[in-house]
Protein backbone atom coordinates (compact mmCIF):
# COMPACT_ATOMS: atom_id res chain seq x y z
CA UNK A 1 0.00 0.00 0.00
CA UNK A 2 1.40 3.14 -1.52
CA UNK A 3 1.49 6.68 0.64
CA UNK A 4 0.71 9.76 -0.86
CA UNK A 5 0.25 13.60 -0.60
CA UNK A 6 -2.88 13.06 -2.74
CA UNK A 7 -6.44 12.70 -0.54
CA UNK A 8 -9.19 12.85 -3.19
CA UNK A 9 -11.37 9.19 -3.86
CA UNK A 10 -12.51 9.20 -6.98
CA UNK A 11 -15.88 7.55 -6.88
CA UNK A 12 -18.59 6.47 -9.60
CA UNK A 13 -21.95 7.79 -9.00
CA UNK A 14 -24.18 5.45 -9.52
CA UNK A 15 -22.51 3.71 -6.42
CA UNK A 16 -23.29 7.46 -4.52
CA UNK A 17 -27.06 7.06 -5.41
CA UNK A 18 -29.41 8.54 -2.43
CA UNK A 19 -30.63 5.71 -0.51
CA UNK A 20 -27.47 3.44 -0.74
CA UNK A 21 -25.86 4.75 2.31
CA UNK A 22 -27.88 5.84 5.17
CA UNK A 23 -27.75 7.16 8.49
CA UNK A 24 -28.38 4.02 10.36
CA UNK A 25 -27.77 3.64 14.09
CA UNK A 26 -26.94 0.04 14.02
CA UNK A 27 -26.64 -2.70 10.44
CA UNK A 28 -29.68 -5.31 11.85
CA UNK A 29 -29.60 -8.44 10.76
CA UNK A 30 -33.35 -8.36 10.05
CA UNK A 31 -32.47 -5.33 8.00
CA UNK A 32 -32.13 -5.80 4.36
CA UNK A 33 -31.52 -3.19 1.88
CA UNK A 34 -33.41 -3.59 -1.16
CA UNK A 35 -33.39 0.15 -3.48
CA UNK A 36 -34.74 0.23 -7.25
CA UNK A 37 -33.49 3.16 -8.99
CA UNK A 38 -34.74 4.39 -12.36
CA UNK A 39 -34.46 7.23 -14.85
CA UNK A 40 -34.71 7.78 -18.57
CA UNK A 41 -31.13 6.66 -18.87
CA UNK A 42 -30.98 3.67 -16.11
CA UNK A 43 -32.02 1.42 -14.09
CA UNK A 44 -30.24 0.25 -10.56
CA UNK A 45 -31.03 -2.23 -8.50
CA UNK A 46 -29.07 -2.59 -5.09
CA UNK A 47 -29.74 -5.81 -2.92
CA UNK A 48 -27.69 -7.09 0.21
CA UNK A 49 -29.10 -8.58 3.86
CA UNK A 50 -27.44 -5.81 5.39
CA UNK A 51 -28.28 -2.24 5.34
CA UNK A 52 -25.29 0.14 4.82
CA UNK A 53 -24.54 3.32 6.89
CA UNK A 54 -21.72 6.40 6.73
CA UNK A 55 -19.01 3.86 8.47
CA UNK A 56 -19.38 1.86 4.71
CA UNK A 57 -19.11 4.77 2.87
CA UNK A 58 -16.38 6.04 4.58
CA UNK A 59 -14.43 3.11 4.77
CA UNK A 60 -15.35 2.27 0.71
CA UNK A 61 -14.15 5.75 0.00
CA UNK A 62 -10.59 5.49 1.69
CA UNK A 63 -10.14 1.97 -0.08
CA UNK A 64 -10.75 3.77 -3.38
CA UNK A 65 -7.69 6.02 -2.47
CA UNK A 66 -5.50 3.59 -2.08
CA UNK A 67 -6.60 1.61 -4.85
CA UNK A 68 -5.80 4.68 -7.19
CA UNK A 69 -2.82 5.24 -5.67
CA UNK A 70 -1.36 1.33 -5.84
CA UNK A 71 -3.05 0.59 -9.57
CA UNK A 72 -3.28 -3.05 -8.56
CA UNK A 73 -5.16 -4.64 -11.50
CA UNK A 74 -6.87 -7.88 -11.65
CA UNK A 75 -7.87 -8.51 -15.31
CA UNK A 76 -10.16 -10.82 -16.40
CA UNK A 77 -7.04 -12.87 -18.11
CA UNK A 78 -3.84 -13.49 -16.62
CA UNK A 79 -4.50 -13.36 -13.10
CA UNK A 80 -2.81 -14.69 -10.02
CA UNK A 81 -4.85 -17.34 -7.99
CA UNK A 82 -4.80 -14.53 -4.73
CA UNK A 83 -6.70 -12.30 -7.90
CA UNK A 84 -8.97 -15.32 -9.61
CA UNK A 85 -10.20 -16.02 -6.03
CA UNK A 86 -10.49 -12.01 -5.47
CA UNK A 87 -12.52 -11.64 -9.04
CA UNK A 88 -14.44 -14.83 -8.58
CA UNK A 89 -16.20 -13.27 -5.46
CA UNK A 90 -17.49 -10.49 -7.31
CA UNK A 91 -20.42 -12.56 -9.02
CA UNK A 92 -19.33 -10.15 -12.18
CA UNK A 93 -22.45 -11.01 -14.96
CA UNK A 94 -23.14 -9.64 -18.28
CA UNK A 95 -20.65 -7.17 -19.73
CA UNK A 96 -18.46 -6.51 -16.26
CA UNK A 97 -17.02 -9.88 -16.42
CA UNK A 98 -14.38 -8.83 -19.16
CA UNK A 99 -13.71 -5.47 -17.24
CA UNK A 100 -10.89 -5.36 -14.86
CA UNK A 101 -11.15 -4.52 -11.54
CA UNK A 102 -8.65 -2.86 -8.77
CA UNK A 103 -7.21 -4.38 -5.54
CA UNK A 104 -6.05 -3.19 -2.47
CA UNK A 105 -3.80 -5.17 -0.09
CA UNK A 106 -3.39 -3.73 4.00
CA UNK A 107 -3.91 -4.83 7.42
CA UNK A 108 -6.69 -3.45 9.43
CA UNK A 109 -4.61 -1.13 11.79
CA UNK A 110 -3.02 0.72 8.70
CA UNK A 111 -6.75 1.20 7.28
CA UNK A 112 -7.89 2.45 11.06
CA UNK A 113 -4.56 4.69 11.19
CA UNK A 114 -5.97 6.09 7.83
CA UNK A 115 -9.24 6.73 9.10
CA UNK A 116 -7.96 8.60 12.29
CA UNK A 117 -9.42 5.59 14.30
CA UNK A 118 -8.19 4.46 17.78
CA UNK A 119 -6.84 0.89 17.08
CA UNK A 120 -8.27 -1.41 19.25
CA UNK A 121 -10.18 -5.02 19.07
CA UNK A 122 -13.71 -3.13 18.67
CA UNK A 123 -11.70 -1.14 16.05
CA UNK A 124 -10.94 -4.27 14.44
CA UNK A 125 -14.43 -5.52 14.34
CA UNK A 126 -16.18 -2.37 13.28
CA UNK A 127 -13.53 -2.87 10.14
CA UNK A 128 -14.77 -6.34 9.24
CA UNK A 129 -18.09 -5.65 9.86
CA UNK A 130 -18.52 -3.39 7.75
CA UNK A 131 -16.40 -4.99 4.87
CA UNK A 132 -18.59 -8.61 5.44
CA UNK A 133 -21.54 -5.93 4.42
CA UNK A 134 -20.27 -4.44 1.76
CA UNK A 135 -19.17 -7.80 0.19
CA UNK A 136 -22.38 -9.31 0.73
CA UNK A 137 -24.00 -5.98 -1.48
CA UNK A 138 -24.75 -6.64 -5.09
CA UNK A 139 -25.65 -4.47 -7.54
CA UNK A 140 -27.69 -4.63 -10.94
CA UNK A 141 -27.40 -2.17 -12.98
CA UNK A 142 -28.94 -1.63 -16.37
CA UNK A 143 -28.19 1.25 -18.85
CA UNK A 144 -28.91 1.93 -22.46
CA UNK A 145 -25.74 0.64 -24.39
CA UNK A 146 -24.98 -2.48 -21.29
CA UNK A 147 -25.51 -4.19 -18.47
CA UNK A 148 -23.47 -4.76 -15.36
CA UNK A 149 -23.96 -7.05 -12.35
CA UNK A 150 -21.43 -7.84 -9.52
CA UNK A 151 -21.16 -7.10 -5.69
CA UNK A 152 -19.77 -4.24 -4.53
CA UNK A 153 -16.16 -5.70 -3.00
CA UNK A 154 -15.22 -8.99 -2.44
CA UNK A 155 -12.05 -9.92 0.34
CA UNK A 156 -9.82 -12.30 1.74
CA UNK A 157 -8.40 -12.69 4.68
CA UNK A 158 -4.74 -13.43 4.42
CA UNK A 159 -3.69 -13.56 8.07
CA UNK A 160 -5.17 -12.13 11.30
CA UNK A 161 -6.05 -7.96 11.13
CA UNK A 162 -4.47 -8.29 6.93
CA UNK A 163 -6.89 -8.26 4.26
CA UNK A 164 -6.95 -8.05 0.36
CA UNK A 165 -9.73 -6.08 -1.41
CA UNK A 166 -10.98 -6.26 -4.76
CA UNK A 167 -12.93 -3.20 -6.08
CA UNK A 168 -15.70 -4.11 -9.02
CA UNK A 169 -14.99 -3.42 -12.78
CA UNK A 170 -17.45 -0.07 -12.07
CA UNK A 171 -15.74 1.18 -9.64
CA UNK A 172 -12.13 0.84 -11.00
CA UNK A 173 -13.68 2.17 -14.30
CA UNK A 174 -14.18 5.70 -12.73
CA UNK A 175 -11.03 5.31 -11.53
CA UNK A 176 -9.21 4.45 -14.60
CA UNK A 177 -10.97 6.41 -17.19
CA UNK A 178 -11.74 9.26 -15.21
CA UNK A 179 -15.49 8.97 -16.06
CA UNK A 180 -19.18 9.51 -14.31
CA UNK A 181 -17.15 10.57 -10.73
CA UNK A 182 -17.55 12.41 -8.38
CA UNK A 183 -14.10 13.99 -5.91
CA UNK A 184 -14.25 13.57 -2.38
CA UNK A 185 -11.52 15.08 -0.61
CA UNK A 186 -10.54 12.35 2.37
CA UNK A 187 -8.67 14.89 4.33
CA UNK A 188 -11.57 16.76 5.43
CA UNK A 189 -14.10 13.75 5.47
CA UNK A 190 -11.61 11.62 7.96
CA UNK A 191 -11.46 14.24 10.22
CA UNK A 192 -15.36 14.57 10.94
CA UNK A 193 -16.24 12.74 13.94
CA UNK A 194 -20.10 13.19 14.03
CA UNK A 195 -21.69 10.06 11.31
CA UNK A 196 -24.54 12.93 10.39
CA UNK A 197 -21.50 15.09 8.99
CA UNK A 198 -19.97 12.22 7.64
CA UNK A 199 -22.51 11.19 5.29
CA UNK A 200 -23.83 14.89 4.57
CA UNK A 201 -20.15 15.64 3.42
CA UNK A 202 -19.92 12.44 1.40
CA UNK A 203 -23.52 12.78 0.16
CA UNK A 204 -23.35 16.79 -1.02
CA UNK A 205 -19.70 16.13 -2.57
CA UNK A 206 -21.30 13.70 -4.65
CA UNK A 207 -24.57 15.53 -5.73
CA UNK A 208 -22.55 19.37 -5.93
CA UNK A 209 -19.61 19.27 -8.20
CA UNK A 210 -16.52 21.43 -7.13
CA UNK A 211 -17.42 25.75 -7.75
CA UNK A 212 -21.11 24.90 -8.38
CA UNK A 213 -24.68 24.85 -6.28
CA UNK A 214 -28.03 22.86 -6.53
CA UNK A 215 -31.34 23.16 -5.12
CA UNK A 216 -32.89 20.68 -2.98
CA UNK A 217 -36.29 20.00 -1.80
CA UNK A 218 -36.62 18.98 1.91
CA UNK A 219 -38.00 15.22 0.45
CA UNK A 220 -34.78 14.91 -1.75
CA UNK A 221 -32.95 16.18 1.15
CA UNK A 222 -33.88 13.51 3.61
CA UNK A 223 -33.96 10.86 0.82
CA UNK A 224 -30.28 11.36 0.91
CA UNK A 225 -29.58 11.18 4.72
CA UNK A 226 -32.30 8.37 5.62
CA UNK A 227 -33.55 6.99 2.47
CA UNK A 228 -36.66 5.21 2.15
CA UNK A 229 -38.95 6.02 5.58
CA UNK A 230 -40.88 2.86 6.66
CA UNK A 231 -43.99 5.23 7.13
CA UNK A 232 -45.41 8.88 6.86
CA UNK A 233 -44.70 9.45 10.46
CA UNK A 234 -41.12 8.57 10.35
CA UNK A 235 -40.77 10.22 6.86
CA UNK A 236 -41.71 13.94 8.27
CA UNK A 237 -39.82 13.04 11.72
CA UNK A 238 -36.70 12.48 9.28
CA UNK A 239 -37.54 15.49 7.03
CA UNK A 240 -37.35 18.35 9.90
CA UNK A 241 -34.37 16.46 11.51
CA UNK A 242 -32.71 16.59 7.81
CA UNK A 243 -33.46 20.16 7.49
CA UNK A 244 -32.56 21.05 10.69
CA UNK A 245 -29.06 19.26 9.53
CA UNK A 246 -28.40 22.04 6.68
CA UNK A 247 -29.50 25.04 9.16
CA UNK A 248 -26.64 24.01 11.07
CA UNK A 249 -24.58 23.05 8.43
CA UNK A 250 -20.79 23.43 8.94
CA UNK A 251 -18.87 21.61 6.59
CA UNK A 252 -15.39 22.85 5.35
CA UNK A 253 -16.29 23.38 1.39
CA UNK A 254 -19.49 23.76 1.59
CA UNK A 255 -22.67 26.34 2.75
CA UNK A 256 -26.19 26.02 2.75
CA UNK A 257 -29.12 28.46 2.60
CA UNK A 258 -33.10 27.45 2.56
CA UNK A 259 -36.07 30.13 0.98
CA UNK A 260 -39.33 30.98 2.11
CA UNK A 261 -40.76 28.06 -0.51
CA UNK A 262 -38.46 25.59 2.07
CA UNK A 263 -35.92 25.29 -1.33
CA UNK A 264 -32.51 24.43 -0.18
CA UNK A 265 -29.32 25.33 -2.04
CA UNK A 266 -26.06 23.96 -1.46
CA UNK A 267 -23.03 26.10 -2.64
CA UNK A 268 -19.59 23.77 -3.04
CA UNK A 269 -16.63 26.07 -3.23
CA UNK A 270 -13.61 24.94 -5.76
Amino acid sequence: MKTSSEKFAIVERYVMTPGIFTMQQRCSDKERLELIYKTENFRLKIVGPYKLNEVDALVLLNLLCIAAQDKKYIQAERQSEKGKKLRSQLDLIAEAVEDPALAVETTLYQFAQILNMNWCGKTAELLQKSLERMCATTFFLERKDRTDGFRLLSRLVIQKNEVAVCINPLLASAIINKTHFALVDLHILNSLKKPQERLLFIMLSNAVDRGRQRTFTQEEMRMIMYGEAKNSTVARKQKQRATEAIKNLNLPGFSASINDDKIITIERQK
